[in-house]
């Protein structure tokens, strides 16, 4: 294994630690498209399925992570469950993607943030 190799697992790594503490210390329950999602903002740069899979297997299996950038939020859809079809919900809102992983930009978040 060359030495980037080994570096770029390193980061990976790492960055996989940084996910897990950061959703497991800030995702809430959100209800949007007549589903309960684990929600969590992440401006993070990792933007996958990965983000969320340190509570996967609890409660939820639907997961939506969202982050302001530039002038739109960013909002990206994942579920396990197969009653939530993730790309039909994000051509709702003019994205599109899988019925497995999906997402769309907007200009309002288009779910209450709760307390």
């Amino acid at each position: 294994m060359t030495k980037r190799m080994c570096c770029s697992a390193a980061i990976r790594d790492y960055q996989r630690l940084q996910d897990a503490e950061a959703v497991q210390a800030n995702w809430f329950p959100v209800e949007f498209a007549g589903h309960t999602w684990a929600a969590a903002n992440n401006t993070a740069a990792s933007r996958n399925g990965e983000f969320f899979k340190a509570i996967r297997g609890g409660q939820h299996e639907s997961f939506l992570e969202f982050a302001y950038c530039r002038h739109d939020w960013v909002i990206a859809l994942w579920s396990f469950d197969e009653r939530v079809d993730c790309g039909a919900i994000a051509a709702e809102h003019g994205g599109g993607g899988r019925p497995w992983a999906a997402g769309f930009h907007c200009k309002e978040l288009p779910f209450e943030l709760g307390d």
